[in-house]
């Protein structure tokens, strides 16, 4: 962390670091009770799977390996001012996924046996967020892109929420990104509705 004010602390938003912090407690040296710390988490752990949802091994060889999947336009940092009020912020950048053995994923095969395969994570600030940046996912939604091998085409996919799958902060979200025997016309689309070659399960 750095401090740029007095009282305050600066954290980077790097999508491997947690950030937790805890209220202020007081107490007396002559006291003989212990002191009780409530840590909470301030992040969202976003885990994504890629499966095929229709014939396997054509989708695939079709797709080849998916990698680098990067959440877009994220808020990159989070000031702590003590004791106790967090605020995000920051300029807005990517964050990279990272599996557990190594930093960003070299790139995970769709499976051919109608499975699901981990690609990657990340911490992330949870949504719906304050609309202060541009260009932030619309209704709390996120945005990311990610490379298919076999095209060597990067697409960008908008991921939207509902009441029922807001991202909490603490919580682990799964993303499964279904992948039909098709390619998308374009490498860019702006909601799931103009990228049909693919299904979104968000939980």
């Amino acid at each position: 962390p750095s401090t740029a004010n007095p009282g305050q602390l600066q954290l980077t938003i790097d999508g491997k670091t947690d950030i937790m912090h805890t209220p202020a407690v007081s107490g007396s040296r002559n006291s003989s009770s212990p002191l009780t710390f409530a840590f909470s988490h301030k992040l969202c752990l976003l885990q994504f799977y890629v499966k095929a949802s229709a014939l396997p091994a054509v989708t695939s060889a079709l797709w080849g390996k998916i990698s680098n999947i990067t959440i877009v336009n994220q808020n990159t940092q989070y000031t702590l001012t003590l004791p106790s009020t967090g605020t995000f912020g920051g300029t807005a950048g990517n964050i990279n996924t990272w599996t557990a053995a190594d930093g960003v994923p070299a790139g995970t095969s769709i499976p051919t046996d109608g499975s699901s395969a981990f690609v990657g994570q990340a911490l992330v600030q949870p949504a719906p967020y304050v609309q202060s940046l541009p260009l932030l996912g619309k209704n709390g939604n996120y945005v990311i892109t990610f490379k298919a091998a076999a095209t060597g085409l990067t697409y960008t996919l908008n991921i939207g929420t509902s009441n029922s799958t807001t991202t909490v902060a603490g919580n682990t979200h799964v993303i499964t990104l279904s992948f039909l025997a098709v390619l998308p016309t374009k490498s860019t689309a702006d909601s799931i509705d103009n990228l049909p070659a693919l299904e979104v399960d968000f939980q």
